[in-house]
């Protein structure tokens, strides 16, 4: 390679070529062969992560850091531990959060954290989706919901303050690791319930809530088994660690924690975890490069084998899934179902508003059989947190709430031919979070959890980082 082709080379990669640590030094030096390659593939994604741990500037990580992306994680995992006041008690979760709000505003006051709006199509669903709350609630002040959207503004400030410690501090691999790890302690003690007691029953009770609310507010094992029996996460994780580490036996342990990790999950028997798994292996599989599929199919039988056996050994598991979600359908009584089919005819009586935030409960009650549901007199739930805000704030808040999820989703899951080595760890971990936020909005009322809000966050932070990665312009076809 003579000198001139390599000046042309060096202003087509320009500083792309810098950033990804290519050998430029010597004009005459031959590019990186296909084995280099794939080695730069793995060691870019380590890079990536292990940057994002050191923050832009090298400089001491803040205490909004270690607070917010370090030690939240836990206080998350000990689900509904109360913390006694004079006046009452507030769960541990809620407490912390709080601490870390005060840490974080004073930090801006200081000027001491970088203030971004971030994905400018997702700031505007936002907006879309809190002003219709808003107007709606002005048309149905008899609701007296103003809390409510009070709390869902806050919700959403507690989002963009992960986001912006995340931008100023950088710090992506140990927030995953700190949210694998509060995970992974709440799964062990939802295995340890389970032997404890010899019954998958308890287990699975407690993580729909169908326990006694004191028991579990008051007994901070079965709070944290909750925890433990309801989320991925963890697993999804460990996916996303995988092409970051070069040592075979590492990738071992994290193939056999993230099987470990999917039968706690499992042993809470919700349907919502067979499906998350089951759409969320094929995407997996189709975001890895290609060396990396053939790992990801063993995993994916793997896990396969982890929800049969769980199937195989638990009569309860064999009735729900072939019995009563039979059953449900046939009468006309699975929530979901039901819900989303009586949707469009509440949405047409207040098309542009909706019924005011707080009014979905009651309204959506009426489309069930009288006694199919636990608890109708008290309303029911929201279990799709798209036909809660349809019905709430009509289209404009269905619109909104939307627009912020295809923000959040679109450039990760996006088909790209091209993409920097670096970045390959970042769009996994966009797509598999996304997956995951996407799963509690869908199969719950997902949007009203501080936790959905964090992981929101951590979406906005990776949807910028991938924005920098794609302007580099050297990558592999995935």
């Amino acid at each position: 390679m003579d000198k001139s082709s390599a000046g042309s080379e060096m202003d087509i990669a320009g500083v792309a070529a810098r950033r990804l640590s290519m050998d430029v030094a010597t004009p005459g030096t031959p590019g990186p062969q296909p084995s280099q390659q794939r080695m730069a593939g793995s060691a870019g994604a380590g890079r990536v992560l292990a940057s994002a741990s050191r923050g832009s500037s090298g400089r001491q990580k803040s205490l909004s850091f270690w607070l917010l992306l370090v030690l939240y994680p836990f206080a998350q995992s000990l689900g509904t531990y109360p913390v006694e006041f004079a006046a009452g008690s507030v769960s541990a979760e809620f407490l912390f959060s709080l601490v870390c709000t005060l840490v974080v505003v004073a930090e801006i006051s200081r000027g001491s954290l970088k203030i971004a709006p971030g994905n400018p199509y997702f700031l505007l669903g936002l907006a879309l989706w809190l002003g219709a709350n808003v107007a709606s609630l002005l048309l149905h002040l008899e609701l007296g919901t103003g809390d409510m959207v009070f709390r869902m503004l806050l919700k959403a400030m507690f989002g963009y303050m992960v986001f912006w410690v995340l931008q100023t501090n950088g710090g992506l691999s140990v927030l995953l690791k700190s949210l694998a790890a509060g995970c992974a302690l709440s799964g062990l003690f939802t295995i340890v319930l389970c032997v404890e007691t010899g019954s998958l029953e308890l287990v699975r009770q407690a993580s729909y809530a169908g326990l006694d609310p004191v028991a579990l507010e008051t007994d901070v094992f079965l709070g944290v088994a909750r925890a433990g029996s309801g989320s991925l996460l963890a697993v999804w994780i460990c996916c996303i660690l995988y092409p970051s580490v070069a040592s075979k036996w590492k990738r071992a342990v994290l193939l056999a924690l993230a099987v470990c990790l999917l039968l706690a999950s499992m042993l809470g028997l919700t349907r919502a975890m067979v499906v998350e798994v089951v759409v969320g292996m094929p995407v997996l599989w189709f975001a890895m490069p290609r060396r990396f599929r053939p790992m990801v199919a063993i995993g994916g039988l793997a896990f396969a084998g982890v929800i049969a056996g769980v199937i195989a050994l638990s009569d309860r598991w064999q009735e729900r899934v072939f019995g009563e979600t039979r059953d449900q359908f046939e009468a006309g009584a699975d929530p979901r179902t039901v819900l989303l089919l009586n949707t469009p005819a509440e949405l047409m009586e207040q098309p542009l508003l909706g019924h005011g935030p707080g009014s979905y409960p009651l309204r959506m009650t009426k489309y069930f059989p009288v006694g199919t549901v636990f608890g109708m007199e008290a309303g029911m739930a929201a279990h799709n947190s798209f036909s809660r805000a349809a019905v709430e704030a009509g289209m404009i808040g269905l619109l909104g709430f939307t627009l912020m999820m295809a923000a959040l989703g679109w450039r990760a899951v996006r088909r790209r031919s091209k993409l920097a080595l670096s970045g390959i760890s970042l769009r996994l971990a966009a797509i598999m979070i996304f997956l995951h936020v996407v799963s509690r909005l869908t199969f719950g009322d997902g949007i009203t959890l501080n936790s959905t809000w964090f992981l929101i966050g951590v979406l906005l932070y990776l949807d910028r980082s991938l924005l920098r990665e794609e302007s580099r312009g050297i990558a592999p076809r995935l």
